[in-house]
């Protein structure tokens, strides 16, 4: 059966005209035209960056975001450059780069869970990521940092969980909370039988695949849960 392939646009011709499978690539199409709508005005390389990025999160329902030391940048190829040599000796000129002491930025970093190692920048493409990126992700249901929104996340991915003890079969959210043993607290018991995982047990295990829970309409805010029932 011979294949084709469709630009956005075309793809956009055939929104609600399609079976199920091909609608979700109209869907995945229309989305990304508004990127490149909202982010049109941006440099190239910022424009594919911001593009793959929020892709990459819608397929995995997180972003992470934070500050790091950066030496180079592979975005715009720049580098921090070198300390200088304070004194000249047989081996170096005072005013040399000392190619063993690297200087640094304080750039960003951003990564997922799975499908994406950490990606560094500098200040210079921090300063026209992130605008960009905060309004390409806002109205996604994915779990998004508050360095990026200002706010706590409204959805949060949870890691599919199985039960090999009774067979439950649901999500991380719907464990029941534990104390950790460094603080805090953990989801790791079967809301079915009560088996859990720690170091001693893997009753209950992640499987492939997640959910985005709405943490106003399904966390329970005395247990902290998303509340099971066997129906």
């Amino acid at each position: 059966m011979p294949s084709y392939e469709l630009t956005d646009a075309q793809l956009l011709l055939l929104d609600g005209k399609c079976d199920a499978k091909l609608q979700t690539e109209v869907d995945r199409a229309k989305q990304r035209l508004d990127i490149k709508a909202t982010i049109g005005d941006a440099p190239e390389y910022i424009r594919i960056f911001v593009s793959a990025v929020v892709q990459h999160t819608i397929q995995e329902g997180v972003l992470h975001y934070s500050w790091t030391e950066v030496h180079y940048c592979r975005l715009c190829n720049r580098s921090a450059g070198y300390h200088k040599y304070t004194s000249t000796t047989r081996y170096h000129t005072k005013g040399e780069e000392n190619g063993k002491r690297p200087l640094s930025w304080i750039g960003g970093v951003i990564w997922g869970d799975s499908y994406y190692p950490k990606f560094e920048f500098c200040p210079e493409c921090e300063k026209q990521i992130m605008p960009l990126l905060k309004v390409a992700v806002a109205e996604l249901h994915v779990e998004l940092p508050e360095k990026l929104t200002g706010v706590k996340p409204r959805y949060l991915r949870s890691d599919n969980q199985h039960c090999k003890k009774c067979g439950w079969t649901g999500h991380k959210l719907q464990l029941k909370r534990q104390a950790a043993i460094m603080g805090g607290w953990v989801h790791v018991e079967c809301p079915k039988c009560g088996a859990d995982r720690n170091l001693f047990s893997h009753d209950v295990e992640t499987v492939k695949g997640f959910v985005t829970v709405d943490v106003a309409k399904e966390i329970n805010p005395k247990t902290h849960s998303v509340d099971w029932s066997e129906s």
